[in-house]
Order: structure tokens, then C-alpha cells, then sequence
């Protein structure tokens, strides 16, 4: 048993890190050319970014434990089933556009820059982020576990 709740940890762990540094980086990396007004040099902007990359790793989290009870696919970090992968890319989509339209259109609390292409108003770059940093975050757990 404690084989197991070791091996989970340090997946959830590795999962967890490389989640958010992806994170950080993507949203860093869009704030500063795909969205209008954000203020670089400010002092709360890394702030803005730790925070932010903090709640994406939760939705990530959140999409992996719900797929993991779904599932009940305990050893995630080695084999998905081709419905766990739909499962995934489905669920991260769908959180990117809430997310999205919430902030566009209800709490204007962002604009894109002329720079970001969209898709039916929204911005593609955030829309495949969570999927995208998803699959990285699986994929770089996998690796030392696939040995």
C-alpha cells in the first residue's frame, strides 16, 4: 500500500510542477503579446501570473481526478483509454471557454490585441492552453514511470 501512495504522490507531484510552470509560462507569454493593456513592468504582474498559473494547475488537477473516478484509472500517469483521452481534451476545452466567455463578455476583465486569433470570439491561444499544458504535464509525469 505504501508502494502505491508513493508512486501517486510523486506523480501527482511531477504532474503538479511541470502543470504549473507551464502554465506560468504560457500566461506569461500571452499576456504580453495576445492581450491588450497588461502592464509588464508593474509589480503585482508576477503576482497576477503565479496566481493565475496556480488556479490552471487546480483545473488541471480537477480534470485529472474526475477522469481518474470516471475512470477508475488509478496508474493515469502510465495508459489512457482512447475515451479517458476525449474525456481530457473535452473537459479542459470546455473550462478554457467558460473561462473565457466569463471574462470577455460578462466581467470585461480582458481584450485580446489584434495579434490573437480566434475562433467564434475566442482567443485560440487560451482556448488550447489548458489542453495543451494538460498533455505535457501527463506526458513529462509518464516518462520515469514507464521504465
Amino acid at each position: 500500500m505504501s508502494k502505491i501512495i508513493k508512486e501517486l504522490g510523486g506523480a501527482f507531484i511531477t504532474f503538479g510542477v511541470v502543470g504549473f510552470l507551464a502554465n506560468f509560462f504560457w500566461e506569461s507569454v500571452q499576456a504580453y503579446s495576445l492581450y491588450q493593456n497588461h502592464v509588464i513592468d508593474s509589480p503585482d504582474y508576477t503576482r497576477m501570473m503565479v496566481v493565475v498559473s496556480l488556479r490552471d494547475m487546480f483545473l488541471l488537477f480537477s480534470v485529472l481526478v474526475v477522469s481518474m473516478l470516471i475512470f477508475r484509472n488509478r496508474h493515469w500517469y502510465l495508459r489512457m483509454s482512447p475515451s479517458n483521452h476525449a474525456f481530457v481534451v473535452v473537459s479542459n476545452l470546455l473550462l478554457a471557454v467558460f473561462i473565457e466567455v466569463r471574462a470577455l463578455y460578462f466581467e470585461n476583465a480582458w481584450q485580446y490585441s489584434n495579434l490573437m486569433p480566434t475562433m467564434f470570439g475566442i482567443g485560440l491561444s487560451p482556448l488550447l492552453q489548458l489542453v495543451v499544458t494538460w498533455y505535457l504535464a501527463w506526458w513529462i509525469t509518464k516518462v520515469p514511470f514507464n521504465r
